[in-house]
């Protein structure tokens, strides 16, 4: 845990407070190895990517293109694509599903068609026979 601020030495030892300039002093709870990066958040890291970078922005005047920043905007774009695709596939789903229902329906109505056609067919051959009297010569 961090020290709090009444915990920190208002000097650091063998060092003599140094005002006015644009030096930084910090206390490591760890060994630094040299050549290790040490980085500084200015903004609260557990916002999202967009709310810190554009209070980056607004702030500092600068877009954020840290390693995590660009970590996490290819992570969203590849989120983002995964559900355009999954979009799309549903797309072609329903339409597909669409399809065989017109299928279905067209062939219903062709074979009701069908059956009108052969129905008027058989009753008109029923009412030409009547017509001729071969009707009764059948019974």
């Amino acid at each position: 845990m961090p020290p709090t601020p009444n915990q920190l030495p208002t000097e650091l030892p063998g060092r003599s407070p140094v005002r006015g300039t644009h030096k930084l002093t910090m206390l490591a709870r760890e060994t630094i190895q040299p050549g290790t990066e040490l980085t500084i958040s200015y903004v609260n890291t557990a916002l999202p990517r967009n709310v810190r970078r554009q209070a980056l922005r607004d702030g500092y005047g600068f877009w954020c293109e840290c390693v995590r920043c660009e970590r996490e905007r290819r992570e969203e774009e590849k989120a983002a694509k995964a559900e355009a695709a999954k979009l799309e596939a549903d797309k072609v789903a329903r339409v597909a599903e669409a399809a065989k229902e017109a299928e279905k329906t067209k062939e219903k109505e062709t074979k009701e068609a069908k059956g009108d056609k052969s129905e008027k067919q058989a009753d008109a051959i029923t009412a030409k026979m009547e017509e001729l009297g071969v009707v009764d010569d059948m019974l």
